[in-house]
């Protein structure tokens, strides 16, 4: 992770951040606030703040985090990558897998190993914030296009999440088709949560030959910027 956060790409209304250690509390602190308002209503979870926090603090070192951020500076949406390295990730230690092992089995020699999570956002601040309409949906695709991008450079990487449900179908939905390899846990982390495991070239090759539009936004040429592309 770096020292200081650092501006990426400007948008009507909003900007996108790569989140240094200078602000990375704030965004543990951020999520867990968007997770307890939404589960706690929905399924009466009472927070596991501690959990989150540990997770985030042991794997600072190899995780990557983006933000969205008003224009005043606040964060309204965030999205982190944590890649595996000598110690198991936390969907491995949670979900008692082995990705390594999981991938093997899916036929893949893995290069890099990359968790994806803590994908939320502030619809409320979002509103408040004076971004536009119609840009309001684009800054979640923002995210994960920076993440994309950040864990696609390489031939033989792996994504995997531990996937709030309703997050899983947005993220098939825009075409990224992650296949489950465990049971659902009913109240991970407040919600019912799958573990969930994708190749990264499967998955550029199928959306190249389905969604070609799609393919450009999420997997652009090494340099070019998200804001240039259709």
């Amino acid at each position: 992770m770096i020292a200081q956060s650092r501006l990426l790409e400007e948008f009507e209304g909003f900007s996108i951040w790569e989140i240094g250690e200078d602000r990375a509390i704030e965004t543990t602190q951020f999520v867990f606030e968007i997770y307890l308002a939404l589960f706690s209503r929905k399924y009466q979870w009472s927070g596991e703040y501690e959990k989150m926090s540990a997770d985030d603090r042991a794997t600072l070192p190899y995780s990557t985090l983006f933000a969205a951020l008003s224009r005043e500076g606040s964060i309204l949406a965030t999205i982190r990558l944590i890649e595996k390295k000598n110690d198991p990730l936390p969907i491995e230690k949670d979900f008692g897998l082995d990705l390594v092992r999981v991938s093997l089995e899916k036929g893949v020699i893995p290069n890099r190993i990359f968790e994806i999570g803590r994908l939320a956002k502030n619809p409320l601040r979002i509103r408040q914030s004076g971004i536009p309409a119609r840009n309001r949906l684009a800054l979640v695709d923002e995210l994960i296009a920076q993440s994309v991008y950040e864990s696609s450079q390489e031939s033989g990487n792996v994504w995997a999440a531990s996937i709030d449900i309703e997050v899983l179908g947005l993220l098939r939905e825009r075409g990224f088709q992650f296949e489950p390899v465990g049971e659902t846990d009913t109240a991970y982390l407040g919600s019912p949560t799958t573990p969930v495991f994708l190749p990264v070239d499967r998955c550029r090759d199928a959306m190249r030959d389905e969604n070609p539009e799609r393919f450009l936004k999420y997997f652009r040429p090494i340099g070019v910027p998200i804001s240039i592309l259709p």
